[in-house]
């Protein structure tokens, strides 16, 4: 079985190598062949200051490894929803997903009855956001806030398009009405139709 390993560390104080030897020892000891090393110092917030994992995701949906190799799951995602999102997608092109630290291997049937934990985890990470959602906009409700574009009244409304008529960009619209791009956009949208 052919794999990459993907080792990652937040901060420059925490060492890369510590986990790249693991990780081939493991392989060593599972006998897979390791055939590509993905490693980078950056914070797991957004996957696009992570050019390393980027290119590692890529070339394992091009199915260019069987499986990859890391030395915890929460290298490759920071909430459960995003991590099984990755496995799910990887698991149906094939490709196999392995933890040194936590066992946890989809080649096998521990391994995939843990994924499934993961897929309940993440329903209840998604679940729980929503509830949070939903209380945050009952408290912004209560406290008299408006929520929502903007009402506008029909003269605006008449303006926007009398302007829109003369040629005006939306930009030069809302800067003139004092209103967002987006109330102007959607309020031509609606009431009288975008210009080719």
């Amino acid at each position: 079985m052919k794999v990459c390993i993907y080792c990652r560390v937040s901060t420059d104080d925490q060492e890369l190598e510590q986990q790249i030897a693991a990780c081939k020892r493991f392989c060593a000891y599972r006998v897979l062949e390791v055939v590509a090393v993905f490693s980078e110092k950056a914070s797991g917030a957004k996957a696009a200051k992570r050019p390393q994992f980027l290119q590692m995701v890529n070339e394992l949906r091009q199915l260019k490894y069987d499986g990859v190799v890391v030395f915890r799951l929460d290298r490759l995602g920071r909430t459960a929803r995003e991590l099984a999102l990755l496995i799910d997608e990887l698991e149906n092109k094939g490709v196999k997903v392995i933890s040194v630290n936590e066992s946890f291997d989809t080649t096998t049937a521990i391994g995939r009855a843990m994924r499934e934990l993961i897929y309940v985890f993440a329903q209840l990470e998604r679940e729980q956001i929503g509830e949070a959602t939903k209380q945050r906009l009952a408290a912004i409700k209560a406290s008299g806030a408006k929520l929502g574009r903007p009402v506008i009244s029909d003269f605006q409304a008449s303006k926007i398009l009398e302007f829109h008529r003369q040629g005006l960009s939306y930009r030069k619209i809302a800067q003139q009405m004092r209103l967002s791009h987006t109330t102007v956009f959607y309020t031509v949208k609606k009431r009288g139709g975008l210009a080719p």
